[in-house]
């Protein structure tokens, strides 16, 4: 089932500091997938942390590119916010959430 935005979108919900949005999303293989997003603008800019992280290790980024862009941040399956009830951890699948 590929990602539909639309539902992502409808689903956000505000965090306390002002501007920044925060949610999560099933992946294909049903993993909650949690993200942030704030600014506006375009292209929009998708920030993906390296094993080991969280979404978090964007931060000092998040304000400068937020004043023109869009800013995605997402924390990977198994990594901060998002799920944990992975079955395979193979490359493919991590590309496919």
């Amino acid at each position: 089932m590929p990602y539909q935005h639309e539902s992502a979108v409808n689903s956000i919900n505000e965090l306390e500091e002002p501007g920044i949005t925060e949610d999560s999303v099933a992946s294909t293989d049903g993993v909650s997938i949690h993200y942030q997003v704030q600014g506006k603008g375009t292209p929009a800019l998708v920030f993906v942390h390296g094993w080991c992280c969280d979404l978090t290790y964007w931060e000092k980024q998040w304000d400068p590119f937020a004043e023109k862009y869009t800013v995605v941040s997402i924390d990977l399956a198994g990594h901060g916010q998002s799920g944990l009830n992975r079955e395979s951890w193979t490359i493919p699948v991590l590309c496919s959430s």
